[in-house]
């Protein structure tokens, strides 16, 4: 049997940030996206939706650990869009829905997740998508 070059071509895995996520550089100094990099192989494109956004632009008006993590994460995103290597989609409501509900929506993608959120980990997975998240405060791997 041949193979198109169709076929043979890897399937793009799409990785979606949720704001816990985003913020890990700051609290535990770790370069997320070198270690994506480095956890998933072949090629991929990395999500956010706009809730995502203007949730870390509301965290970031306030003072403190958090302000400061969500500003990192604000800059973050926009070297990364700069640089063309995130899509932005647009979404309302609670971000925790828009993740689910995208998850859910095409069963054929091939999703992970990347969330420090407990209870955003367990709604994926029992929808069977992928996981990356916080491993002993030094590293971010699969859960």
């Amino acid at each position: 049997m041949v193979t198109s070059s169709a076929e043979k071509k890897e399937k793009n895995v799409e990785v979606i940030l949720d704001t816990s996520f985003l913020m890990i550089p700051h609290f535990w100094k770790i370069d997320i996206f070198s270690e994506l990099d480095y956890l998933i192989e072949g090629n991929y494109n990395l999500i956010i939706f706009t809730n995502v956004i203007e949730e870390l632009e509301n965290i970031s008006k306030s003072r403190g650990k958090d302000g400061t993590a969500a500003r990192v994460a604000l800059k973050l995103l926009g070297e990364m869009e700069k640089r063309q290597k995130i899509s932005i989609l647009k979404a309302s409501g609670g971000v925790d829905s828009s993740i689910l509900n995208y998850i859910e929506g095409d069963s054929s993608k091939d999703l992970i997740l990347c969330t420090n959120d407990y209870e955003l980990k367990k709604r994926a997975k029992k929808l069977g998508c992928r996981i990356i998240t916080l491993r002993e405060k030094d590293r971010i791997d699969f859960a």
